[in-house]
C-alpha cells in the first residue's frame, strides 16, 4: 500500500516547505508500522494555533472532510482535534503566553509542534537526547488533554512522542 504525505508548511512570506520523492518516499511508503526490529515513530499529530477555534475547524471540516474527535477547554487554552482517521490535527488556543509554552506566546499563529507514537517511551526519550535534542516539558494528561512528553530537536523546534496517542489516529 502506498501512503504519500505531503505537508506544505508557509511562513508567513509565502515560503513553502518540502515534497518528498524518489528513493525517500519508497522507504517512507514501506516502513508503516513500528516494531521492536525498526523501532520508526510514527507522525500522527500535529498541533497548530489559531486565533478561532471554530472557523478554523469549519475550513478543515468542510474543505479536508476532517471529523471532530476532541475538545477540551481548560484554564491555560483550549484544544479542538480533528482526524481523517490516520493523523490528530490539533487547533490549539492559549489563554496566555506561559500556556502558549514558549517564546511565541499565545498570539503566535501556525505550527506549533508534530508529535510521534512511539512503542518504548524511555527507550526514545533517551535516543532522542543521545542525538541532539534536549527535553522541554511533559503534559500528564486527564481532562479532555493527552499525554505528551514534549522536546527541541537541534534546531530548536518542537515535538512531542507519546505512547499512548491522541483521539482519531492510526496506531
Amino acid at each position: 500500500m502506498n501512503k504519500i504525505i505531503h505537508v506544505r508548511a508557509c511562513r508567513g512570506d509565502g515560503a513553502a516547505g518540502y515534497t518528498v520523492h524518489g528513493a525517500a518516499r519508497t522507504v517512507l511508503n514501506t516502513q508503516n508500522h513500528p516494531t521492536a526490529e525498526n523501532n520508526i515513530a510514527k507522525l500522527r499529530h500535529i498541533a497548530i494555533s489559531v486565533p478561532d477555534l471554530e472557523r478554523s475547524a469549519k475550513f478543515y471540516e468542510e474543505t479536508f472532510g476532517l471529523k471532530r474527535v476532541n475538545l477540551a477547554i481548560t484554564p491555560y487554552g483550549d484544544g479542538l482535534s480533528l482526524s481523517d482517521g490516520v493523523i490528530n490535527r490539533t487547533l490549539l488556543h492559549c489563554h496566555t503566553d506561559a500556556a502558549a509554552g514558549d517564546e511565541r506566546g499565545h498570539a503566535f499563529v501556525g505550527i506549533h509542534h508534530m508529535g510521534f507514537i512511539v512503542d518504548d517511551l524511555e527507550a526514545m526519550s533517551r535516543k532522542i537526547e543521545d542525538n541532539g535534542g534536549t527535553f522541554n516539558r511533559e503534559l500528564k494528561g486527564g481532562g479532555g488533554v493527552d499525554f505528551e512528553r514534549k522536546f527541541r530537536d537541534p534546531d530548536g523546534v518542537v515535538f512531542d512522542i507519546s505512547h499512548k496517542g491522541w483521539g482519531g489516529i492510526e496506531s
